[in-house]
């Protein structure tokens, strides 16, 4: 139709669409991998300054418990026995924890590399894809022969 504008224009919004989605998609997905690593890595370091705490309380506790044994005091030693093993419970769980948290970063930063090359992959495919709906050379092989004549046609009477 003499009205109608060539297809290239017509695709042209749509493909502008499709890659600023595709770019929308790629900036939220690294930003989303980048912030639960960082996640990751502020946990792990907090798991990192509670261990050093507990530690500091084992020293203390050890010093407590030579002036109990120097006093006899039962009660003493019995509450520091609690809070040894209440501490020693901390300590594995937080280890554990700080343990959970490296591996998750590890597989964060596997999944991020991943990612990275996913979309490198699919970056040359997806403009490819959207140029050639747009690009003048690619039109006309990706129609069927009928259609690329009607088209010749059209644009020799314009």
């Amino acid at each position: 139709m003499a009205g109608e504008p060539p297809r290239r224009k017509r695709n042209q919004p749509d493909a502008d669409i499709k890659a600023k989605q595709y770019a929308e998609f790629e900036d939220w997905a690294m930003a989303n991998i980048e912030k639960f690593h960082m996640q990751t890595c502020l946990c792990s370091n907090k798991c990192t300054e509670i261990l050093e705490r507990i530690q500091l309380k084992e020293v203390a506790i050890h010093d407590a418990t030579r002036v109990a044994e120097g006093t006899q005091d039962g009660h003493l030693l019995s509450q520091i026995e609690k809070e040894k093993k209440e501490l020693a419970d901390l300590y594995r769980d937080t280890q554990k924890y700080r343990n959970d948290l490296e591996k998750a970063r590890k597989r964060c930063g596997q999944l991020k590399l991943m990612l990275e090359s996913g979309l490198r992959e699919l970056r040359p495919r997806f403009i490819t894809k959207t140029r050639s709906t747009r690009g003048p050379d690619t039109e006309n092989t990706n129609r069927s022969p009928a259609k690329r004549a009607r088209h010749d046609t059209r644009s020799n009477h314009n």
